[in-house]
């Protein structure tokens, strides 16, 4: 972990966001870096994370990137690439070894469950120990009947179940062919209803708004066409 200031952290949140079966977590921890303007205080360097260069708000930057707020009481992980299966084991280890060392409030991983298309009536479900979890259903997060967090969230984990310390997830139906603002949406309400971020949803409020329009006039041509027609092409594609 490479950490570019020594001011210290105050037992912050820590949400973590990586590359798994959907872009749940990437798309959520984007989002909450630009709504709350967190700042890059660090990267994770390592022979399993790929040499890439991640260009992002007009800067060439780490896969592997550290934010926190100015309160220094957030910290944001993200990784926009995928790691080596053969180096889960120990990144997840020198994470977790860093986390010990800032004395984290909690951890938090946020991921998403693989669907083809967009669900807008989905839900939020919690994965944790049992006083957790119960925190989680007095805000309305369901418990997971089941579920396998892999990855770099899954290897943080377990590496906390390794050494005794507390870690969660959330997760919820997450789109993998198109945009999917309602599955975003759905976990950043959860994280401003549970710990009470106040992270703005303007932006993604708006983006589904559109989604749903653009799927209701989809679904209205193809309602509308005939056996024999090509229906009104124009409207579908102009």
């Amino acid at each position: 972990m490479v950490i570019n200031d020594d001011k210290p952290f105050k037992n912050p949140l820590v949400i973590g966001g990586f590359v798994s079966s959907t872009p749940a977590g990437v798309l959520s921890m984007s989002y909450i870096i630009e709504q709350l303007g967190l700042d890059q205080v660090g990267h994770m360097r390592s022979f399993y994370i790929p040499p890439v260069a991640v260009f992002v708000g007009k800067k060439l930057r780490n896969p592997f990137r550290i934010y926190t707020n100015e309160k220094r009481d957030l910290v944001v992980l993200i990784c926009e690439t995928q790691i080596e299966y053969e180096g889960l084991y120990e990144i997840g280890s020198v994470i977790v070894e860093w986390l010990q060392s800032i004395k984290p409030s909690d951890i938090l991983i946020i991921d998403g469950e693989m669907v083809a298309v967009p669900v807008d009536d989905g839900e939020v479900y919690g994965v944790a120990g049992p006083e957790k979890l119960t925190l989680y259903e007095k805000s309305g997060i369901k418990p997971a009947n089941s579920a396998l967090i892999g990855g770099v969230g899954g290897a943080i984990m377990n590496q906390c179940i390794e050494k005794g310390i507390g870690s969660s997830a959330l997760i919820t139906e997450f789109a993998t062919t198109i945009p999917d603002p309602d599955g975003a949406l759905r976990l950043i309400n959860a994280l401003n209803e549970i710990y009470s971020l106040n992270i703005p949803v303007e932006v993604l409020q708006k983006s589904v708004g559109e989604l749903h329009k653009q799927l209701k006039e989809l679904s209205d041509n193809i309602s509308a066409m005939k056996p024999g027609t090509t229906g009104n092409t124009e409207r579908m594609y102009g």
